[in-house]
This record gives structure tokens, C-alpha cells and sequence, in this order.
């Protein structure tokens, strides 16, 4: 997939989705963090030269303790960086399995994870509504 091979960009964001399912992690609850104490999702900042599929493999891997293969990943598209905007940031839709879910290993960034429907993702007060809008996208392509 050649857009993941897109360079000049901050970080990347994930959609993880099990049947029509998205999951989303509990952001911590202290000031010094954007966006603190709300739903998100799996994601973070690039590191070094990192391609887009090898940041969001590494976060996940250090978020939750799951490897995404590359042949996971549905959907790619640039946006705006949320947290530095005039900046570029990645998001990408990927699959996961029951299996995954099931060998879930809650990392040290976050409070809890939960998989809730794409409408409840949607309609719900307390997730960053930049993700909201791009789940959208993605689900009405």
C-alpha cells in the first residue's frame, strides 16, 4: 500500500475495528497532556524516520501489546495535525481480530480501553471530535 510510505508527518492515529466496532482508549487525566481524561485512539508521535504503518505498529505494540500487520490496514489518509496544527498527521483504519482483542495488554499510557460501536464513538460528548470527524470519513467513503 503506497500511501504507507507517506513522509512529513507528526504522528499517526488508528481506528482499530472489529465488527463494526472501533476501540478506544481512556486518555490520562492530567493537565499537561492534550486532551486529558477523553476517549481516543490507538496512535502517537513519530520517531525518527519512521514510515506511517511503523509508527502506528510501534504505538499499538506499546499501547495495547498487539502487532497490526500491514495487510490489516484498510484505509490511510492525511489531515491536519490535531495537536500542532500546520503540521501533517496520518490516520488509518485497521482490522483486528477477536484474537487480538482477546491478547490485549494494557500499556502504561491511558486509563482503561473499551470497544464500543461506531455510533456510540460518534455521538458521544467525550471523544476528540477531530477523530470523530475521520471515523466519519472513513465510514461514509
Amino acid at each position: 500500500m503506497n500511501e504507507l510510505t507517506f513522509q512529513g508527518f507528526q504522528g499517526v492515529k488508528v481506528a482499530l475495528i472489529n465488527k463494526g466496532k472501533v476501540l478506544t482508549i481512556l486518555r490520562d487525566n492530567v493537565p499537561n497532556i492534550p486532551y486529558p481524561n477523553m476517549w481516543d485512539l490507538a496512535g502517537g508521535g513519530r520517531e525518527n524516520e519512521e514510515s506511517p504503518y511503523e509508527t502506528m505498529r510501534r504505538e499499538v505494540k506499546e499501547e495495547l501489546d498487539i502487532d497490526i500487520p500491514e495487510s490489516n490496514v484498510v484505509w490511510v489518509k492525511y489531515y491536519e495535525s490535531i495537536t500542532k496544527p500546520g503540521n501533517k498527521s496520518v490516520f488509518m483504519v485497521a482490522n483486528i481480530s477477536d484474537y487480538q482483542i482477546e491478547n490485549i495488554k494494557f500499556g502504561e499510557e491511558g486509563q482503561e480501553y473499551k470497544i464500543v460501536t461506531f455510533r456510540e464513538f460518534l455521538e458521544s460528548k467525550n471523544v476528540i471530535e477531530q477523530l470523530k470527524n475521520r471515523l466519519l470519513e472513513y465510514i461514509n467513503r
